[in-house]
């Protein structure tokens, strides 16, 4: 955007809105030769308007930023919406940006704002019940079943420090092989089961410095794994779950909870961790992109893309199809999952992962 009376790198003030916001995200004002702020790691680190498009589809801000020596801004939206920008006036004071800083009174931490009648959780864990591994996966459970009617509303959370102890429950639970549940949790911290458990082994989240976004994002995407196995099973035809876990793509499943889960955390403000694992080594790994086709039927996607190839097919479609509808149509059909891809989402396999493909190279760039 050119503000003619800005060259020289003066300060631009004005409003900055945006309208048919379909999801939760940010948008960040620069100076276009100047580029997107960002902290060492590569993250955005500046935001000048955060909308939430599941409460309201517009948003507005008082924008103050500061123009290119050419005279002008630029502004990246996480999401797709509709900018509208009202230029007020300029000024030769100039201004020094900071990393966002935020005061913030609500306690959503301690999860007043989440429903909990949503949903029943049986705790099993060697941990205090007060433990924020607990209290927060807990909180993400309830917070998912209350934003998707229909899901199952009786989960037993299995959490545990002590990684034998887990591997011995989920056993007992589930009636299977100590040894193939050994195996699970070498590659996996958490694993949903069925529609009736989730396991989370704690230690190994431990230590490692997450926020409080990241655990509670722990236990609304399992959920959200719940959900689309009760979805199944509601569905009626034989062997449901199994029907789950060996006819869908590795990635949808994955990237239908992993959005699903960091919007959930947005939304409820828990922390950075939204924003920043989206763009958390994202270039490295987009960089290293061969195509979807690789995790169709195994392997383990890079979790850091999955929320990228998420919005890419909700900017397709919509939160709904995406999380809801596709899965509901494949609970009763046993037709191919590429048919009933390109029925709901109006776009073929080959043509979405193009699309994706070229996202990947958008952010390698």
């Amino acid at each position: 955007m050119k503000v003619p009376e800005a060259v020289g790198g003066k300060t631009v003030f004005g409003q900055l809105t945006v309208a048919n916001a379909a999801q939760v995200g940010f948008v960040t004002a620069y100076g276009c030769a100047d580029g997107v702020p960002r902290d060492r790691g590569g993250n955005i680190n500046k935001s000048d308007l955060n909308y939430n498009g599941p409460t309201s589809p517009v948003a507005s801000n008082r924008l103050i930023v500061k123009a290119d020596n050419n005279g002008e801004i630029c502004l990246y939206s996480s999401g797709t919406v509709e900018i509208i920008v009202d230029i007020n006036g300029v000024t030769d004071t100039g201004i020094t940006a900071i990393p966002n800083q935020r005061t913030d009174t609500r306690t959503l931490h301690d999860c007043d704002t989440v429903p909990t009648g949503a949903v029943k959780v049986s705790v099993e864990t060697d941990l205090p019940r007060s433990d924020p591994h607990i209290r927060l996966s807990v909180c993400g459970i309830h917070a998912a079943a209350a934003a998707m009617s229909g899901g199952p509303r009786d989960v037993v959370l299995m959490a545990y420090v002590n990684r034998e102890r887990l591997v011995e429950r989920v056993a007992e639970f589930t009636g299977s092989p100590i040894e193939q549940v050994r195996q699970m949790f070498t590659t996996s911290g958490a694993v949903a089961f069925g529609d009736a458990a989730i396991a989370y082994n704690v230690s190994q989240d431990m230590d490692k410095g997450f926020g409080d976004g990241f655990i509670f994002n722990v236990g609304a995407h399992e959920w959200y794994h719940n959900f689309q196995m009760h979805t199944f099973i509601r569905g009626g035809l034989p062997s449901p779950v199994d029907r789950f876990l060996l006819t869908e793509p590795v990635w949808l499943v994955e990237a239908s909870a992993q959005w699903f889960g960091l919007e959930l955390a947005t939304m409820y403000g828990f922390g950075d961790y939204p924003q920043s694992e989206r763009y958390k080594g994202a270039r490295f790994e987009a960089s290293k992109f061969t195509g979807l086709k690789q995790w169709e039927t195994g392997g383990v996607p890079a979790y850091n893309l999955l929320p990228f190839i998420g919005d890419v097919l909700v900017e397709e479609s919509s939160p709904t199809a995406f999380l809801r509808t596709y899965w509901e149509a494949r609970a009763v059909t046993t037709e191919p999952w590429q048919t009933t891809f390109a029925s709901v989402f109006k776009i073929t396999v080959p043509e979405f992962y193009a699309k994706v493909s070229q996202r990947m190279r958008d952010i390698a760039s």
